[in-house]
């Protein structure tokens, strides 16, 4: 989809459809379907789009340029480092993506043998007939693979979550020094200034304030403990004094 020229300043062509600079593509008014394909474009113009591009085939491809779009889109400022974590976790997942078409494919190919066999899963192939040999032996090296291949998927599936977390953790530390997606001083004012959300923050601290009431008067009544005293959990000045008067007994003279 095309992209007006006019929302950025002059710029070099066939540049993420007119932007010079990824951040423009942000921080433009554009709609998400129009971002993300300006985003496409962008990428696409990339020396890393080129190395990616000699690493998959189209349809892989396609897809990585996708998730790269999506999670650019989702992302403000990604730095170097989150860039290239960015990348290893869409490439993870396509393979993720891949050993998990490679399973379906092996049991498919059982399935198929075993219907020609008239058998149904779990039946024992007879060994002494030689065909069924054959597809016995065809059978076990599909399940050695299917084996490997699950093997793979769970060895894929915690670098992926390890990836997740690093981005996570990147991010984190970075809007905790930078501020970045982080509510200013000013949104945060505007937002408490808003009637409504006023409204909701009176009614949810008005509750705060009735339960934690609730729960004082609660511990200032008498529990009865372990070893057979009772007392409030939770005492004032007041109360303590109550208590000390009540223990006190008259001086003998």
């Amino acid at each position: 989809m095309a992209i007006e020229k006019s929302k950025a300043p002059a710029a070099p062509k066939n540049k993420g459809g007119g932007f010079s600079s990824i951040e423009q593509i942000q921080q433009s008014d554009l709609n998400r379907e129009d971002k993300l394909a300006a985003i496409v474009t962008w990428f696409k113009n990339s020396g890393r789009y080129k190395r990616v591009a000699k690493k998959l085939n189209k349809e892989d491809l396609e897809w990585f340029v996708e998730q790269w779009a999506v999670h650019y889109s989702e992302l403000e400022d990604l730095n170097a480092a989150e860039e290239e974590m960015l990348e290893v976790m869409i490439m993870t997942k396509i393979r993720l993506e891949d050993n998990v078409a490679q399973i379906k494919q092996l049991k498919d190919r059982e399935e198929s043998i075993l219907k020609q066999l008239n058998l149904t899963p779990g039946q024992e192939l007879d060994i002494d007939d030689e065909k069924q040999r054959y597809f016995f032996e065809v059978i076990q090296t599909n399940n050695k693979m299917a084996i490997d291949l699950n093997k793979d998927y769970k060895e894929l599936t915690m670098q992926y979550e390890k990836i997740q977390r690093a981005m996570n953790s990147t991010r984190e530390q970075r809007e905790s020094y930078e501020n970045i997606g982080a509510d200013s001083f000013l949104t945060l004012v505007k937002q408490h200034n808003d009637r409504d959300i006023r409204k909701q923050s009176g009614l949810y601290n008005e509750r705060m304030k009735l339960a934690n009431e609730n729960k004082k008067q609660d511990f200032k009544r008498p529990h009865l403990f372990a070893d057979n005293n009772e007392q409030p959990i939770l005492m004032d000045g007041a109360d303590y004094k109550k208590i000390v008067n009540s223990q006190e007994t008259p001086n003998e003279e």
